[in-house]
């Protein structure tokens, strides 16, 4: 043993000998900006080494971006001395082959939706995604991710700023249960959102270390996931809200700015991270390209953001795709944006004006126009569960994926639907008031657009006694339950 160490020694002395005086000064200096401190001169000559190797790394990388080999500048990051092995086993990704497993397939849920294929799309410029966060020490990327895909969900179901979810409780429940190594998948995630609910930041901080499971009285929720296999089909997702991904992150150890553009480089997913745009501006390198939110805090990359070319799969973007829909906060107030009074007073205007003219004779109306009726006794029956309420006051919700949600005056969802069960096949209420059956191998059997029956716009109404009907333009029922 005492041998193996003096070898070890020797050869790291021998590595610090071809180490340039300039590498040293600028190693300490990394230390010192990122307030790193090596004690044991054996791991720091060790350090010491990598960062070297990094650096011979990124001149060469750098060589190649100035001459147009490739789309993306490198520099010094915080992981300048950490080698490729060290730096991807941080991050905390778990890739799982069956994220498609209780999910919406994305094929079957934008079968008859066409997206705008040179289309600019940013959830930033619409105040849809919150602020870049930084997982730190931990292996918690997925984490970050799920509350990410979550909070720009809930953010434009609800109309209200981006929430701040807890990743740490995510972290403290799930997978190893651990800060570090951690590790997880985000479908997963998703999954565990859907159904447990996850906590608010402020109630639940980030903590950047192991904690101890527990719950909290509000909570987001998430009510299905959609998963997808392809770029067109991220195309798709993103125009619904961010899409939470699994990629290669190797290429961004360095990562200063620009587009990643190498299609050559490794598809092999081992790092979880949200995409919220796509966009045509990518500095000539590609026609298009993705914009992807990370977890290494906003002084990394480009605020916080980095971008790849779209339609190569390069590093692994659009293999494995997930998004949360239905989401809903407890305590949000639809239109609340950052809990101001001019956010609460656009918000509720428009469901309670309705809510308590009708009060008197069993009729609500929200404000996409289908119709909720009560009994006369302010009471809704929806799913075998009576809800009851003063004046009137439920909302009724269709919501971007499709799912009908009832909230109370408080704002919290009484009862959602997500799909209607039919024997062996279900019933999928898609944009737009679309109803498609699918069979157990996600066949498309029937679609209330498909075979004629009735022209749009539909409405979707809720009668009494909690049944829903689907009408044409004309009035008349092309389904019901």
């Amino acid at each position: 043993m005492r041998s193996t160490i003096l070898c070890l020694v020797a050869a790291l002395a021998l590595t610090a000998a071809y180490v340039d005086g300039d590498t040293k000064k600028e190693f300490k200096d990394f230390l010192s900006s990122w307030g790193k401190n090596y004690t044991n001169s054996v791991e720091y000559i060790k350090r010491e080494a990598i960062f070297a190797k990094n650096k011979a790394k990124r001149i060469a990388h750098n060589i190649k971006y100035r001459a147009g080999q490739v789309g993306w500048e490198e520099e010094v990051t915080e992981f300048a001395d950490l080698t490729s092995e060290e730096f991807i086993k941080r991050l905390g990704f778990h890739e799982d082959n069956s994220t498609s497993i209780n999910s919406i397939p994305a094929s079957a849920y934008f079968a008859d939706y066409e997206s705008k294929r040179a289309e600019n799309i940013d959830w930033r410029s619409k105040g849809k995604v919150g602020p870049v966060k930084n997982q730190a020490n931990c292996g918690s990327c997925w984490a970050f991710a799920t509350t990410a895909s979550v909070e720009t969900c809930i953010s434009i179901g609800q109309n209200v700023d981006p929430p701040n979810l807890s990743e740490q409780q995510l972290q403290d429940c799930m997978f190893a249960k651990v800060c570090s190594p951690g590790g997880g998948g985000g479908a997963a995630g998703i999954d565990w959102v859907k159904q447990n609910g996850v906590a608010f930041g402020t109630e639940y901080p980030y903590t950047k270390s192991n904690g101890n499971c527990h719950t909290t009285q509000k909570k987001a929720h998430v009510t299905s996931r959609i998963h997808g296999n392809t770029e067109d089909q991220l195309q798709n997702m993103l125009s619904k809200g961010a899409v939470l991904i699994g990629i290669n992150a190797s290429p961004l150890q360095g990562y200063r700015g620009g587009v990643v553009n190498d299609a050559g480089l490794s598809r092999g997913r081992n790092h979880a991270v949200t995409v919220v745009g796509v966009t045509t501006n990518c500095d000539g390198k590609a026609d298009s390209c993705w914009i992807v939110k990370n977890s290494w805090g906003p002084g990394w990359g480009e605020k916080g953001y980095f971008r790849v070319s779209k339609g190569q799969r390069v590093i692994g973007l659009g293999d494995d795709s997930d998004m949360p829909q239905g989401c809903t906060g407890d305590g949000i107030s639809t239109g609340d944006s950052g809990g101001n009074s001019g956010g609460n007073s656009g918000g509720n205007s428009g469901g309670n004006s309705g809510g308590n003219s009708g009060g008197n004779n069993g009729n609500c109306q929200n404000s996409a126009g289908s119709e909720l009726s009560s009994n006369g006794q302010n009471t809704l029956t929806a799913g075998g569960k009576s809800l009851t309420s003063p004046n009137c006051q439920f909302r009724l919700s269709l919501q971007t994926d499709g799912n009908l949600v009832v909230y109370d005056t408080n704002n919290r969802a009484q009862w959602a639907l997500n799909r209607f069960s039919q024997g062996a096949n279900t019933v999928q209420l898609q944009q737009g008031g679309n109803f498609v059956e699918f069979s157990e191998s996600k066949q498309v059997m029937w679609s209330s657009n498909t075979y004629g029956k009735g022209q749009g716009p539909y409405k979707l109404s809720i009668d009494n006694q909690g049944k829903l009907a689907l009408k044409d333009k004309d009035g008349d029922a092309l389904w019901n339950n």
